[in-house]
């Protein structure tokens, strides 16, 4: 469903319908608000979330979800970023960062950094920048992540705050050790 007043509809075996359905979806989200980026299908009666089996349209349909998020994280980060203000708070609230690979607009992925020494509100995204300023030693500076293997690492120093989209809140940061464990992901763009 692109926007609250168009419903797409096609046949789950339509290939061509479910890609144009993805790509109306990418036009709309330029001219209107889109509500999701996610596909539907009936199984014995029950609406069921559609995982499509083409894994070129699996691709476009996650990096229009990955748009989706960016431009409800931005929303919300301009938000908490008033809140905190008038509160008095200081917490550095992550942007969602997407890159795209210049010859596929449709190549994304998602990154936000969370550096050492500073109280943060995360998104989730699919990489994580850990910044440890001035270090010198094999780990590096900076050590770029997978989220799913650092939200299941550092678990114990992620706090899920309140809201949508969601976010975690930094309880400290991993000690060197830990990083150590964490398997850095090359900055290429992938799926």
């Amino acid at each position: 469903m692109p926007t609250r007043d168009v419903l797409l509809v096609t046949g789950d075996n339509d290939d061509d319908g479910l890609v144009a359905m993805v790509e109306f979806c990418l036009q709309a989200l330029q001219h209107g608000r889109v509500v999701s980026a996610h596909m539907y299908h009936y199984e014995d009666r029950e609406p069921l979330r559609y995982q499509p089996s083409s894994p070129a349209l699996a691709h476009r349909l996650a990096h229009l979800a990955r748009l989706l998020d960016k431009s409800e994280y931005d929303a919300q980060n301009e938000a908490l970023d008033h809140i905190h203000e008038e509160q008095g708070m200081d917490i550095f609230v992550a942007n969602y960062n997407l890159f795209t690979q210049e010859d596929d607009p449709a190549t994304s992925f998602s990154l936000a950094s969370w550096t050492r020494g500073v109280d943060t509100s995360l998104p989730k995204v699919d990489r994580l920048a850990l910044v440890r300023p001035d270090a010198e030693d094999e780990i590096g500076e900076v050590r770029v992540v997978s989220w799913e293997q650092a939200a299941h690492l550092l678990e114990p120093l992620l706090a899920r705050e309140a809201g949508y989209p969601v976010r975690y809140r930094t309880q400290g940061f991993p000690a060197d050790a830990l990083l150590a464990q964490l398997n850095e992901v090359t900055y290429v763009v992938g799926g």
